[in-house]
């Protein structure tokens, strides 16, 4: 009989492989990746276009534009663009990140011609209509108002605008004005100067063939082009002002806390062992802080820690919501184990676990076109070559307690963190 009681021993990989991104070159010279990988016949395709512009206003109408680039375009209204792709058993979405925007198509490689033909109708005729953006203007506003009474949206906010400033684009947090502002000539006006000349990267990734890349040139390969992809990377933003702050919403029945920092880009040498350190910090389900703070103190439902890259910067932060009785004791106890990792680092036996851990989640991240697919932009976008993954194995392998006191005594310096708590 199978045996429940005991689990298995954990086993670790002696060789992990990938398939990687095939380049090709359009008519027009653009790079298009692929990946030829699954078994279902279905594909995405992506196009993805940096930021260009660190200032706000731009970088406002920008994002903007994105999201309405599916309201109406000169032959089609935004109900038959939607019906378009229904019919087609497709699905599109618009996704803004801090530093590129990417527009997305998933179809059956069986309507992927007819899918892919929708979206350069979208990316080339698209002429947002006054009736649409001011739904979208008062949709989003009302978001707003909503988002306003949860103390999350608080500290996330708050955190983000004093980490980088508000007058850069990883700390820009759009307002009711901001909204209010963007009008439809100005988003036609942005759309036609620069989003249709920028060259883009394309990505395609599921069961494919000569066919479709043939596809993907025939539509996007004639577009005129600037010189190349141009990865803008915004100015380094500026050093965090305010250490603790307090967001008083005196209805609250939890408090919400963020406590981190400015960090660094994933080409940047301690990036792949303070992920590791992040990992035995709050990085998983089994690490220190959901130990301590949800299991033994009882405080929260859940507590973690994250590192996120940017093109030129990053940042890391420890999130969690607590009952207003205890938020003091949780932040307290946040701060010791910042502490502990320096002065009781993990033994052997506990840094396996989250080597296992992290090893499994790597090889999970490699499993289906669509994730080799973002294993890849990861990189690329990133300016890192396929090697990067070897890398990361190798110093996940050699990784020791001793290298995760350096980094936490490098990088957990309470005096460096900004403290945001709301409620």
């Amino acid at each position: 009989m199978l045996d429940r009681k005991t689990p298995p021993a954990p086993t670790s990989s002696e060789k992990t492989t990938w398939i990687e991104a095939q380049e090709h070159a359009l008519a027009n010279g653009s790079k298009l990746f692929s990946i030829n990988a699954g078994e279902q016949e279905v594909i995405r395709f992506e196009i993805i276009f940096p930021y260009t512009t660190s200032d706000i206003k731009s970088y406002r109408v920008a994002s903007s534009s994105h999201s309405l680039t599916d309201s109406g375009t000169t032959t089609l209204d935004s109900k038959s663009i939607a019906e378009a792709f229904d019919r087609l058993g497709s699905y599109y979405q618009a996704d803004s990140g801090y530093d590129h925007r990417t527009y997305t198509i998933f179809s059956l490689r069986s309507s992927f011609e007819k899918t892919l033909k929708i979206l350069r109708e979208l990316l080339e005729n698209a002429n947002f209509p006054e009736h649409e953006v001011e739904i979208w203007k008062k949709r989003n506003k009302e978001q707003l108002r909503i988002s306003r009474e949860k103390v999350s949206w608080l500290t996330r906010t708050t955190f983000v605008n004093e980490l980088f400033g508000k007058a850069h684009p990883y700390g820009f947090v759009p307002l009711e004005e901001d909204y209010e502002s963007i009008q439809a000539d100005e988003l036609r006006t942005f759309h036609r100067d620069f989003l249709q000349k920028q060259e883009p990267l394309f990505v395609i990734s599921g069961k494919l063939g000569k066919r479709e890349i043939d596809l993907v040139n025939r539509e996007f390969g004639n577009n005129p082009t600037t010189s190349g992809f141009k990865d803008f990377k915004p100015t380094a933003p500026s050093e965090a002002l305010n250490n603790k702050i307090r967001v008083e919403k005196k209805d609250a029945s939890q408090c919400s806390i963020r406590i981190g920092r400015q960090m660094f880009a994933k080409n940047h040498p301690d990036y792949i062992p303070f992920q590791i350190t992040n990992t035995v910090l709050g990085g998983y389900f089994g690490s220190r802080l959901m130990s301590n703070i949800r299991e033994d103190k009882g405080y929260t439902y859940g507590i973690g820690s994250v590192m996120v890259p940017f093109s030129s910067s990053g940042m890391f932060f420890i999130s969690t919501e607590v009952g207003k009785d205890v938020c003091d004791a949780a932040v307290g106890e946040i701060y010791n184990e910042l502490s502990r990792l320096s002065n009781d680092p993990p033994n052997q036996e506990e840094l396996q676990v989250v080597k296992n851990y992290l090893l499994g989640e790597f090889q999970r991240s490699l499993d289906g076109p669509f994730a080799l697919a973002d294993r890849f932009k990861s990189l690329h976008l990133h300016g890192l070559e396929y090697d990067y993954l070897n890398k990361y194995l190798d110093i996940l392998n050699s990784f020791s307690s001793k290298q995760l006191v350096e980094m936490a005594s490098k990088y957990f310096n309470s005096n460096e963190f900004v403290e945001v708590i709301a409620g």
